[in-house]
């Protein structure tokens, strides 16, 4: 063929062979992005079986295909993680520095998900037991059902935290509880469709309406509200939340007045902080199993040995003040 250019025509060829590959590309991107959501998915699993050293690597992956696909709310999302792994593995200045990583990227790129950096304050705040700037933290304003998840857990640390503070009253109380439990149905339906992004979210809601329940003394609504978190942690693995389910659990049945269901559901619990690890959370369990069998008048003088025991054992000052409550009881004062 004369007047043909086949240079020209090769290039033209390669253009356009270019151009039918660019699909591909950013096919190759969302791939990127949704392998880092399965990878951050299994980081919160491990983290939930106690294995934050793995979850933090598995954690950090993420991140790092979320930069690549320059996936901001990825970025945020594991970031946030990372952060909470840094704390669990006794790091704080790693935790702090990947807290304020996050935050700028939420302030100027995704503010949508201020609540999410809410929710890790208020966690931070929580396991430091300053309660106050919990409180503080989760003030909430208006927000969409899409952010259901992430409200639920504020709400749940607001009433985790605020029974713990004296200026928290029943009108407090009466309103964090009602605004949590409007949204608990929609997080069921979710659960319930295979929708919900963070099963424990539910569990964790159930398990704060739990202790508010006990607080307004409705001893049977808090035993519903731990048995439907127990069901979700069990059922996911989560072994913390599970032992911490089963000792909400003994604490309503003993006010029910059930004590060998009480002392069931407490030794439960022991057993599974034992595994874990958790020498505090298991001197409590042990503490409340033993108080049962001292009102019960089982063993009276061996049941005194081992609360002696205990006291010479625990670290923790509180629980060696209950301790010490219930082996040296005050005299009520004299009428004279």
């Amino acid at each position: 063929m004369r007047g043909v250019n086949w240079c020209t025509v090769w290039v033209v060829m390669l253009l356009l062979a270019g151009c039918s590959s660019l699909p591909d590309i950013r096919d190759d991107r969302s791939q990127v992005s949704l392998d880092g959501q399965i990878l951050l998915k299994r980081a919160r699993q491990l983290s939930m079986q106690n294995k934050a050293d793995l979850a933090l690597r598995e954690a950090t992956r993420a991140y790092e295909n979320f930069t690549l696909s320059d996936d901001l709310s990825g970025r945020v999302l594991a970031g946030l993680d990372i952060a909470r792994f840094n704390r669990k593995l006794g790091k704080p200045e790693d935790a702090k520095a990947w807290a304020e990583k996050s935050h700028r990227l939420v302030r100027v790129f995704v503010p949508s998900l201020m609540p999410n950096w809410q929710l890790l304050k208020a966690e931070f705040f929580f396991a430091e037991a300053q309660y106050d700037s919990v409180l503080r933290y989760t003030q909430i304003s208006r927000t969409s059902e899409e952010q259901d998840e992430t409200v639920a857990h504020l709400f749940a640390y607001r009433l985790m935290a605020g029974l713990q503070v004296s200026s928290y009253d029943a009108d407090a109380l009466k309103h964090d509880t009602e605004a949590l439990e409007k949204i608990v149905p929609r997080l069921e339906e979710k659960f319930e469709e295979y929708t919900l992004t963070d099963p424990f979210v539910l569990s964790f809601a159930e398990y704060a309406l739990g202790y508010a329940a006990i607080k307004q003394q409705a001893w049977e609504r808090a035993a519903r509200s731990f048995e439907k978190a127990l069901a979700i942690d069990r059922q996911f693995g989560n072994f913390r939340a599970t032992a911490d389910n089963l000792y909400g659990l003994g604490i309503a049945s003993d006010r029910r007045e059930q004590p060998e269901q009480a002392r069931g559901y407490f030794e439960r619990a022991h057993d599974i902080y034992y595994s874990m690890g958790d020498t505090l959370a298991a001197q409590r369990a042990t503490f409340k199993i033993l108080v049962i069998k001292l009102e019960s008048n089982e063993h009276q003088e061996q049941v005194i040995k081992e609360l002696e025991q205990l006291y010479l054992q625990v670290h923790d000052e509180r629980l060696k003040q209950e301790i010490d409550r219930i082996l040296h009881p005050k005299e009520p004062a004299s009428k004279e």
